[in-house]
């Protein structure tokens, strides 16, 4: 009979890293996915392009929406995709997926002031931002395939004799 050693420690320290490696690859997927989704059309204002319709992704005019993605794998094991809080595209983040929750006024000024497709200019005293939806659809969407990702990746990180037959 074969002499066996196992070593708790090791594999515990094995799997913590391959899980902490498998959280960053679906981090990676899932932010490259919600790049791809802001990304796919543009608005093109400058050009005469138009913006998307309620309840389409936001089309891309600047791209820092897109460019504010990120992914956080927290110490306790848990992923956090998105805009962070701390972003300056965290607010129009929140409002192109949610909607304004009411009309958006000026603060300071008599009107609001904006350029429209053409260049000209627009005075509103308030408006009301439909939904376009683009992180929620994103992560349902590629839920599916998070489970294979997230496995493939710990098979990938963890020794090969958990994955290879009997190591005895």
């Amino acid at each position: 009979m074969a002499d066996i050693e196992w070593n708790a420690d090791q594999f515990m320290i094995a799997a913590e890293n391959a899980v902490y490696d498998a959280l960053e690859t679906v981090g990676v997927h899932l932010a490259d996915k919600l790049g791809d989704t802001l990304n796919r059309q543009s608005s093109n204002k400058s050009n005469g392009g138009s913006p998307s319709a309620p309840g389409e992704p936001p089309a891309k005019d600047t791209g820092t929406l897109a460019r504010s993605i990120s992914y956080m794998v927290n110490d306790n094991g848990t992923l956090d995709v998105g805009v962070a809080k701390q972003s300056p595209a965290n607010k129009y983040a929140l409002v192109m997926e949610y909607g304004s929750r009411g009309p958006i006024k000026p603060k300071k000024a008599k009107a609001l002031h904006w350029k429209d497709k053409n260049g000209k200019d627009v005075f509103a005293r308030q408006v009301v931002i439909q939904a376009r939806p683009w992180l929620r659809p994103t992560v349902a969407i590629e839920w599916k395939n998070l489970p294979e990702i997230f496995s493939k990746s710990m098979k990938r990180s963890l020794p090969n004799w958990l994955w290879e037959g009997d190591p005895i």
